[in-house]
């Protein structure tokens, strides 16, 4: 993997109406500078606060080994939870990683 990474994330209700987060990262492949996006687990949540929702992204990504200081993007749909720029999952992990930064826009 590269140096650096984005984390791709997504709020769900599965089947059995389990919330969960689906992990992906997206990153530069070393020799062969091709776009990588690799799907990495999913979470069930138990906390659907912007905050609660930060905590296990960052929690997660720790236990899969990756390197936090290394994140430098953050991806997520539309919904406020996830993208709001004050208390909004971004905003919580904003804080704590400066460079990961959040784009101005959302799919």
């Amino acid at each position: 993997m590269s140096i650096f990474y984005t984390v791709l994330a997504d709020e769900t209700t599965d089947i059995i109406q389990i919330e969960q987060f689906s992990l992906c990262v997206r990153y530069v492949e070393d020799q062969k500078y091709k776009i990588r996006e690799d799907f990495l687990t999913f979470v069930p949540i138990y906390d659907v606060t912007g905050a609660g929702l930060a905590n296990t992204e960052l929690e997660t990504l720790s236990i899969l080994g990756l390197d936090l200081k290394k994140m430098r993007g953050q991806g997520y749909d539309g919904a406020a939870t996830m993208r709001g720029q004050f208390r909004g999952v971004q905003a919580a992990i904003k804080e704590k990683l400066p460079l990961a930064l959040s784009p101005l826009f959302s799919t």
